[in-house]
């Protein structure tokens, strides 16, 4: 058999499936924390049957059934209620990262008159118009639309009611609601797929705070630098390119992700492997934060010119 075309022909890639993703949202971070609790509240409304009810007796499938749907109700307004102490402290946290920032300090002169108690203070809860007001004096912007008040600021009386009345919305708080009609004295006991709804609403209006923020910070710096930043960015541009979580941005990878554990006996490999696939792991790090970072100084560029 002639095998010389075969043998001088290109090789074909051999096809790898995804293996991994590199995410920028540490849990750690303020937008980070914030989608853990929305998840988390979500997952409260995916709470299923214990088992299959049709194999049971009918006088055991309905008590079953009336035990389910005695937990629906306590379980949906749980969601509701992590859903907007998550939009609370989401901004608490946030305003707290950027004041711990010496860049941003700098820049943002305001957060220098704050101390960590006064942050605290002034966003201990959620108020569309304390929100607005600190907000602006801080980074210029107000993060509550106008057309948006009456809907967040009904959220806060659902949550108060659920933690400080049963779910129970008392009289006096009667002519306070401005978005829904709520009826005083009935249950809070919304069905899941409204939860949903409300749960995907505070997540872009907590997502639409933080891209907000970041543009406005970055206008402002980016000013100040001048023509030519993007050619070298600073260290203090790459930070803050991490601190908002490199813009939500992620990577794949088809290679090793993550380092491995320190201890190579915790691995089913040789001893004499590790060396290689710790290197090839910490390689494959470097690469994705330079893709990210790459990726936010170009998102940057467009925004406000190099």
């Amino acid at each position: 058999m002639n095998t010389s075309n075969t043998e001088s022909a290109p090789k074909i890639d051999f096809p790898t499936a995804l293996v991994g993703e590199w995410t920028p949202f540490p849990v750690k971070s303020p937008l980070g924390i914030f989608g853990y609790r929305i998840s988390q509240a979500q997952r409260l409304l995916d709470w299923p049957a214990p088992y299959d009810l049709e194999k049971e007796p009918d006088q055991e499938r309905r008590r079953i059934k009336d035990g389910i749907l005695q937990l629906r109700q306590p379980f949906a307004t749980l969601g509701l209620f992590w859903g907007v102490v998550a939009l609370e402290h989401f901004g608490r946290d946030l305003i707290h990262q950027l004041s711990e920032d010496h860049f941003i300090r700098r820049d943002f002169l305001e957060f220098q008159n704050w101390k960590p108690k006064q942050i605290e203070h002034e966003f201990r809860s959620l108020s569309s118009k304390s929100w607005n007001t600190n907000f602006f004096q801080l980074v210029d912007f107000e993060p509550i639309p106008k057309e948006e008040i009456s809907h967040v600021e009904d959220l806060v009386l659902l949550r108060n009611a659920i933690a400080h009345y049963g779910a129970l919305v008392p009289a006096k708080k009667r002519n306070k609601f401005k978005y829904w009609n709520v009826k005083i004295g009935q249950p809070i006991n919304p069905p899941a797929s409204f939860v949903r709804t409300e749960l995907n609403y505070i997540s872009h209006l907590g997502q639409k705070i933080h891209e907000d923020t970041r543009r406005i910070v970055f206008r402002r710096i980016i000013e100040k630098m001048g023509c030519g930043w993007s050619r070298n960015p600073s260290p203090d541009i790459l930070r803050l390119i991490e601190l908002f979580c490199f813009f939500g941005f992620s990577e794949q990878a088809r290679g090793p992700v993550g380092l491995p554990p320190k201890d190579p006996n915790s691995l089913d490999l040789l001893k004499e492997d590790f060396p290689e696939l710790l290197e090839q792991a910490e390689a494959s790090n470097q690469d994705v934060l330079h893709r990210l970072r790459s990726r936010c100084i170009d998102r940057l560029v467009a925004e406000f010119g190099d």
